[in-house]
């Protein structure tokens, strides 16, 4: 009987043993869990592990390039100046008689032969030469006395006659002068043409050359 019931014990006891490892096995992935079924809590500091688990950290850079493109532009200007030039020919008009005749007078007053010699109309230079004309003009030049312009007439053909010669010039103004001469009165006719707008006039320089 005592040894009926030992056996009886024994398996009882080998029965919570086998439930003891059940359990054992059963909470051996938690410490802590079983720490707390099994133990009293403990005063000191739990110290937790590290994960088990490694976690890499993945750092991306991203590089961002920014490309800036400048234009330069240039203009360029250019400036053409034209600088026109304009030159003016002005043409004198026709000589007027008046102010032939004053110019005339004054070349008698002043002496003045040049003006005199180069006035003369080409038909008397040609019928007496040019030096004669010269010689001749410096004896009379002082003679002429005082001459006032009475009228003068319509511009037409007229014949220069002296010493024998005639030319007929055409386009002359007859010009009515009256000189004083030692006191006595002397009315004259003379000819006057423009030659290239200016007056020309005609005298007997002596002998035909």
């Amino acid at each position: 009987m005592n040894q009926g019931r030992a056996g009886i014990a024994m398996i009882a006891i080998g029965a919570i043993l086998l439930v003891v490892a059940v359990v054992g096995l059963a909470t051996s992935g938690d410490d802590g869990a079983l720490i707390s079924a099994t133990a009293p809590p403990s005063t000191s500091p739990t110290t937790s592990s590290p994960p088990s688990a490694t976690t890499l950290a993945t750092t991306t850079t991203t590089t961002t390039t920014t490309t800036t493109t400048t234009t330069t532009t240039t203009t360029t200007t250019t400036t053409t100046t034209t600088t026109t030039t304009t030159t003016t020919t002005t043409v004198p008009g026709p000589e007027p008689l008046a102010s032939f005749f004053d110019a005339y007078l004054a070349a008698f007053a002043t002496e003045d032969i040049d003006f005199l010699h180069a006035r003369l109309n080409q038909a008397t230079l040609d019928r007496y030469g040019s030096d004669a004309c010269r010689n001749y003009l410096a004896t009379v030049v002082t003679t002429l006395g005082e001459i006032t312009l009475r009228d003068e007439g319509p511009s037409a053909e007229w014949d220069y006659a002296t010493d024998g010669l005639i030319t007929t010039i055409p386009d002359t103004t007859p010009v009515e002068i009256e000189r004083v001469v030692d006191g006595q009165t002397i009315i004259q006719e003379l000819h006057w043409t423009r030659v290239d707008g200016e007056f020309t006039w005609f005298s007997d320089c002596g002998d035909p050359a």
